[in-house]
């Protein structure tokens, strides 16, 4: 027999597949996670209950987006294998995009979660960023760069656009008027190379790379 609490985690898991299909429609979120062994410790957290989704927005003092809740319900945290977000034309003088690392969690318990240790209180409090919204990427600088959403513009119960933060050359930059767009026009890096950068990459990887435990145990 099924009981109440069944059918209703069913009718909500049904609820934001609905919400993914809605925010993602050209995304295969089963191809998006690069799932290795550091994501899988570092960011990957359990599905975040409603309770505990309403307990991390009253600590961060804003309403997190239904696109970013309906893609943490599918995989909370996590590091993609698109990582790389072209810059708006004329955006930087040095960079033509950015890359972030991963995804911070909806939870307290995962050191990469947005109220985990190396999350929003640490970047505000310890990093002095600006507490413009909440932070929910980190960048492979590991302390100077962070994604935000943004709500200066919304206030804290509106919809936030994206931005990157650059702490050490005080820069701003709005990414996305919200966070599927955002998250839709990630791409790869080796999409944003050139055919001689491609090859260098391709003989880099092979140079440095490493066998897999599988192949490794065979030879």
């Amino acid at each position: 027999m099924i009981c109440c609490n069944e059918i209703e985690n069913f009718a909500h898991e049904k609820e934001y597949i609905a919400m993914l299909k809605k925010y993602f429609p050209e995304l295969d979120m089963t191809q998006f996670w690069d799932d290795d062994e550091l994501a899988l410790a570092e960011y990957v957290d359990e599905k975040p209950s409603d309770t505990l989704i309403a307990s991390i927005e009253n600590e961060l003092g804003y309403k997190l987006p239904d696109s970013y809740i309906a893609m943490m319900k599918q995989h909370n945290g996590g590091v993609p294998y698109a990582t790389c977000y072209v810059l708006p034309e004329g955006a930087d003088d040095e960079a033509d995009y950015i890359e972030i690392t991963g995804f911070l969690s909806i939870g307290r318990k995962k050191e990469n979660s947005l109220c985990g240790l190396a999350g929003n209180k640490l970047f505000k409090d310890g990093w002095h960023y600006p507490d413009y919204g909440v932070y929910i990427c980190d960048c492979p600088s590991a302390g100077f760069d962070l994604i935000l959403l943004d709500y200066r513009a919304c206030g804290p119960d509106g919809e936030p656009s994206v931005a990157y933060v650059n702490i050490e050359d005080d820069q701003i930059i709005t990414l996305a008027p919200d966070f599927a767009t955002f998250v839709q026009n990630l791409v790869e890096e080796t999409e944003l190379l050139s055919p001689e950068e491609d090859r260098a990459y391709e003989i880099q990887i092979v140079e440095e790379g490493e066998f897999s435990p599988l192949l490794i145990k065979i030879c």
